[in-house]
C-alpha cells in the first residue's frame, strides 16, 4: 500500500513538473516609475511642505553637516522565517547619455535609462521570494536609511499593481540632517 501510493506521488510530482513551462529570471521592463511631469509635481509638493515646516519650526534649513551615513532600508520582521526578505533588480544608471547607454556601479548593465532621457537615479529593491505573501504578512520593513523628518507621503493608493508607471503610489519622503531626501515608492496601503 506503501508502495502504490509513493508510485502515485511521484506520478502525480512528475506530471505536475512536465506541466510546469517557462521559468526563468524574471525581466522588468525599462519604464521610469513616474513621469516627468509626476516626478516635477513631487517635487512642488516636497518643496511646499518643506516651506511650512520651517515655518512652523519643525525643519531647519539645510546645515552644514558632512553627508549622512546611510543603513539598508529594509529589514526583514520578527516574524520572517527567511534569511533576508529582499533582492535588488536595477541601480543607479552612471552614465548620463541615453537611450540604452547603461552603466551600474559595478560597470555593467543592470540599469536602465528611457528614450524621453530619463536615467535611472534610484535603487529598485523588491520582496523576495515571496512577495505578494510577505507583503500581506508584514515580513519586510521599509526603514529610513538614515535619521531625518518626513516631509511628504502619498498612501491609500492600489498596491498590487505590477505596473511601474503608475502616478498613484504609494510612498514617503524623508529629508536628512544634510539636506538630502530620499524617496521610498511603491509601498504597501496603510489603512
Amino acid at each position: 500500500m506503501k508502495t502504490a501510493m509513493l508510485a502515485m506521488i511521484l506520478c502525480y510530482a512528475s506530471y505536475f513538473m512536465m506541466a510546469q513551462t517557462g521559468g526563468g529570471e524574471f525581466q522588468f521592463k525599462s519604464t521610469e516609475c513616474l513621469s516627468n511631469d509626476e516626478r516635477v509635481s513631487v517635487q512642488k509638493m516636497l518643496k511646499t511642505n518643506k516651506q511650512t515646516l520651517q515655518l512652523e519650526g519643525k525643519l531647519t534649513a539645510k546645515s552644514s553637516l558632512p553627508s549622512s551615513l546611510f543603513i539598508w532600508p529594509i529589514k526583514k520582521s520578527a516574524t520572517a522565517p527567511y534569511n533576508e526578505v529582499w533582492s535588488i533588480s536595477n541601480y543607479v544608471d552612471h552614465n548620463p547619455n541615453y537611450p540604452n547607454q547603461l552603466l551600474d556601479y559595478n560597470c555593467g548593465n543592470r540599469t536602465y535609462d528611457t528614450n524621453s532621457g530619463y536615467n535611472h537615479a534610484g535603487i529598485d529593491i523588491f520582496t523576495w521570494p515571496f512577495g505578494w505573501y510577505q507583503m500581506d504578512h508584514n515580513q519586510a520593513e521599509v526603514i529610513a536609511a538614515a535619521p531625518g523628518i518626513i516631509i511628504g507621503k502619498s498612501n491609500g493608493n492600489y498596491d498590487r499593481n505590477c505596473n511601474f508607471n503608475t502616478s498613484n503610489w504609494n510612498a514617503v519622503y524623508v529629508q536628512h540632517d544634510d539636506g538630502s531626501v530620499a524617496w521610498y515608492g511603491h509601498l504597501k496601503t496603510i489603512l
